[in-house]
């Protein structure tokens, strides 16, 4: 597999979405304290997605998302059911535009792209990460349905710039609040994570 980015792009983004997953779970946790309502399981995501995602970006952080073992079987359940949750809620949903937020269908896709990136991608014990390195790795399996999910994470990338600029509400919270539970900053999390996940899946066909 190509190498599509020098090595300290890898950092760049890994050090992105880290922070990204240490926000969200700074949301979960101070919205548990102040017992205030906030979507706990799209936080929960880009928290685990966060934190997998920097273990594929950048080889300093490779352990964080092996390739085999029992740490990768964890990773590959909990995305499975993350999966089939956000897939349960859209069926629910179905049809109802979100009161606020992405809404589950945009999950459902960051899900499903992660589950793809490490069970169905790769072959030969490659991870994205290895390509995005410049480490060769395996050839990646059912690049049709990658492609599909690079193209679905783009379009909700647009959408959810669409709610940044337009739609999302500012917050009438007290100001910490206001920091902290932005409605805007939640969005702003959805959209580097789609498209860093975007990158990521193009960047394993490269």
């Amino acid at each position: 597999m190509a190498q599509l980015t020098p090595l300290w792009l890898g950092d760049l983004l890994a050090a992105v979405v880290i922070a990204t997953a240490v926000y969200c779970g700074a949301r979960i946790v101070y919205a548990k304290v102040r017992n205030r309502a906030t979507h706990d399981d799209a936080d929960g995501l880009h928290l685990l997605m966060g934190v997998a995602m920097a273990g594929m970006l950048t080889t300093h952080l490779a352990d964080l998302t092996p390739v085999r073992g029992t740490v990768h079987a964890v990773w590959v359940t909990v995305f499975a059911l993350c999966t089939a949750w956000f897939g349960y809620r859209g069926v629910r949903q179905r049809g109802q535009a979100p009161e606020h937020g992405s809404g589950p269908i945009v999950h459902l896709v960051g899900s499903a792209a992660m589950l793809y990136m490490l069970a169905v991608a790769t072959s030969g014990g490659a991870m994205a990460g290895a390509a995005m390195s410049g480490a060769s790795g395996g050839s990646a399996r059912l690049p049709e349905l990658g492609i599909l999910l690079a193209v679905l994470a783009t379009g909700a990338a647009v959408l959810i710039l669409d709610r940044i600029t337009v739609t999302v509400p500012a917050s009438t919270a007290a100001p910490v609040a206001r920091r902290i539970l932005a409605p805007r900053a939640a969005e702003g999390c959805h959209l580097a994570m789609c498209v860093i996940m975007a990158y990521m899946l193009i960047a394993m066909f490269a």
